[in-house]
């Protein structure tokens, strides 16, 4: 009970170095970037009410809009690309210094 819940905003892996290396591949990312690959809007809003960040990066360098786009989920798409342009991005992205 002594550990803190995992975070929103947390890359998949980053605190196993060695999975998250073998994953890089993958574009491991947040659970908003899962969300959005998977085109699920009401699980894509949840996150964000609950402090998920649009402008973090993936292990390719991709944002959710991005991603969102790749997969053609025009929901999402709609949905994000406001919420995107108006974020400032992150002062620190886990995915820069690979």
């Amino acid at each position: 009970m002594g550990q803190d819940p995992p975070s929103v905003n947390g890359v998949m892996f980053r605190d196993h170095l060695e999975s998250y290396y073998k994953q890089v591949m993958f574009a491991s990312g947040t659970p908003l970037h899962r969300s959005v690959v998977r085109g699920d809007l009401d699980v894509v809003k949840l996150l964000m009410r609950k402090g998920a960040h649009p402008k973090i990066k993936d292990s390719q360098g991709d944002i959710d809009l991005q991603r969102a786009e790749t997969h053609g989920h025009q929901v999402v798409i709609a949905y994000l690309e406001p919420l995107t342009m108006k974020t400032e991005w992150p002062e620190y992205q886990f995915t820069d210094w690979k």
